[in-house]
């Protein structure tokens, strides 16, 4: 009588520690997929600060000298504060959003960029020292 006790009590043990190993590991891929959801819609909401970025920029490319047009870049995304920067004369911008940094590469075709990437309102103007130089400036 004392065995089947004892069989009955490492039986609802074992069972427990499954039931426990398979809500934990439940647990575990619905945070990896929410997780994933979350980073796919930051990079969709990064993506939409670049393109209108990208299209102010072919706008004033695509203009003739003196072009000169004020553009806004959103100064918050979701509410929260990002920052975004140009190296090699903005054919590489850098957003930062949410701790992580997104990396664009712009044409080696386009043209340089003048002055710095900045949220908020800024100019881009057109301008072309020499004939063959053309160059968007950002103030």
């Amino acid at each position: 009588m004392i065995k089947k006790k004892a069989q009955s009590s490492l039986e609802f043990v074992m069972l427990m520690g499954f039931v426990l190993l398979s809500t934990g590991m439940f647990l575990i891929v619905i945070q990896n997929s929410l997780k994933s959801a979350q980073d796919t819609q930051d990079q969709i909401i990064v993506d939409q600060v670049m393109n209108i970025l990208n299209s102010e920029i072919l706008y004033a490319e695509q203009s003739g000298v003196g072009y000169t047009r004020k553009m806004f870049i959103p100064t918050n995304l979701e509410g929260l504060d990002y920052n975004i920067s140009s190296y090699a004369e903005g054919r590489e911008v850098v957003i930062t959003f949410k701790e992580r940094q997104y990396v664009y590469f712009r044409p080696d075709n386009s043209s340089r960029i003048i002055g710095n990437l900045d949220v908020g309102t800024s100019t881009l103007t057109r301008v072309c020292p020499t004939f063959q130089t053309c160059a968007v400036s950002i103030g």
